[in-house]
């Protein structure tokens, strides 16, 4: 944990290992800022993890919270006993999932529809975000310029509106797609404001990622849009980055530029 005025360390949770405390392979976190608790899912030990922020900024592991039968991609906290999640394959879906590691609530997810697609054996490559009142969830997908917006309410989800921003274009090739070269790129990341949601583009076609030319790009956008799905505008950034966050008021960037450096950015001094 940073501080988000200076950037100094606060604290950090976590070791390598199977006890108490400790972790194999974490490959999503979320935290909860109403609960003060921290949620780490761990594809290795196949469970989720809490840690609790005590008054003096520092971590204590609670428990591991939830043992899941399925293979989760992302996860976000509802509240401490209620997850949004994304699964891979088989039947790669969006859902709930309570402290038992139980489904409530559960829908297909597929960022495109197409009959020749094998969907049971191939997952799309999307992200997930949820607003701060937890009442809302947003997807994006890397390889197609899709995003999608889902309600929260009675422990359930609702799909309220889905787009493509660019027009995708592809090709299948054994029962799964292969983006064309003239397409533009996906979003890489997605958060979420009060009010807005943003994601990154790289502003690059598919031909220039596949060739590595995008990372010689020292510029990124970062699109805006309303929870009604109208463009907004954008910010172009002038660093590479793959992951970014947003504050709640929606007017600072907290960007990951290496595995060394974040930067932070006022979002209001820089728009385009």
């Amino acid at each position: 944990m940073l501080d988000s005025v200076k950037g100094d360390k606060v604290t950090s949770c976590g070791c390598k290992g199977r006890g108490r405390g400790e972790l194999l392979s974490c490959i999503s976190y979320d935290y909860n800022s109403k609960t003060n608790n921290l949620y780490v899912w761990d594809i290795y030990l196949n469970s989720i993890h809490s840690f609790s922020l005590t008054d003096s900024c520092k971590f204590e592991k609670r428990e591991r919270l939830i043992r899941v039968n399925t293979h989760l991609n992302k996860i976000k906290s509802v509240n401490d006993s209620l997850f949004a999640v994304l699964t891979f394959h088989p039947d790669q879906s969006i859902g709930l999932v309570d402290k038992t590691g139980n489904f409530i609530s559960k829908l297909p997810y597929k960022t495109i529809e197409n009959k020749e697609i094998d969907y049971d054996l191939n997952y799309f490559s999307s992200t997930i975000a949820i607003s701060p009142d937890k009442r809302h969830l947003a997807v994006s997908d890397l390889n197609f310029p899709s995003i999608k917006l889902y309600s929260i309410s009675d422990n359930k989800l609702k799909i309220l509106w889905e787009k493509m921003i660019f027009e995708p274009s592809y090709t299948i090739v054994n029962k799964w797609y292969r983006i064309n070269d003239d397409q533009q790129f996906g979003f890489g990341d997605i958060h979420m404001s009060t009010e807005n949601i943003y994601v990154l583009s790289h502003g690059v076609k598919y031909k220039e990622f596949r060739n590595g030319l995008f990372t010689n790009n020292n510029r990124i956008y970062i699109l805006q849009f309303d929870y009604e799905g109208n463009y907004i505008k954008s910010f172009a950034l002038n660093d590479f980055m793959y992951l970014f966050e947003i504050s709640p008021d929606g007017k600072s960037l907290y960007g990951k530029i290496d595995e060394a450096l974040i930067k932070k950015y006022s979002l209001s001094d820089n728009s385009g």
